[in-house]
């Protein structure tokens, strides 16, 4: 998703696309050569660069939260009705979100991960 911004374009037109014409488009826009997997890559390291430059801000696990209204009011309709999102159950998706995200419990990406990415510019000494 976050390589797809890169395109400016419709959010909506995206999906009837496969994944190689983003890649093919971001090509010929840009004269450099994406395939699928070059294109994702620019994704994780969009995601990643903009994590680094909010925890330099200050942001940390705790603001990775959800609306109050989502965690008291049970939700109307659907598979969801009646139910709400626990803290225990916010706190296990991050878990396993930032666990994906090769990021550490509390929601930095590893010197690893920025290393994989060349994003290691970002670290503070």
């Amino acid at each position: 998703m976050a390589a797809h911004e890169t395109l400016i374009g419709c959010e909506f037109g995206r999906f009837p696309l496969s994944p190689e014409h983003p890649a093919r488009l971001l090509s010929a826009m840009t004269g450099l050569n994406f395939d699928t997997e070059k294109f994702l890559k620019l994704g994780e390291r969009i995601i990643n660069l903009t994590r680094m430059f909010n925890v330099r801000e200050g942001v940390t696990r705790k603001d990775d939260s959800i609306p109050r209204k989502i965690a008291t009011k049970p939700h109307s309709k659907g598979a969801s009705a009646g139910k709400i999102v626990t803290q225990e159950m916010l706190d296990k998706m991050l878990d396993e979100y930032y666990k994906l995200r090769a990021w550490s419990q509390n929601g930095i990406p590893t010197e690893e991960k920025l290393r994989e990415l060349n994003l290691t510019f970002t670290l503070t000494s």
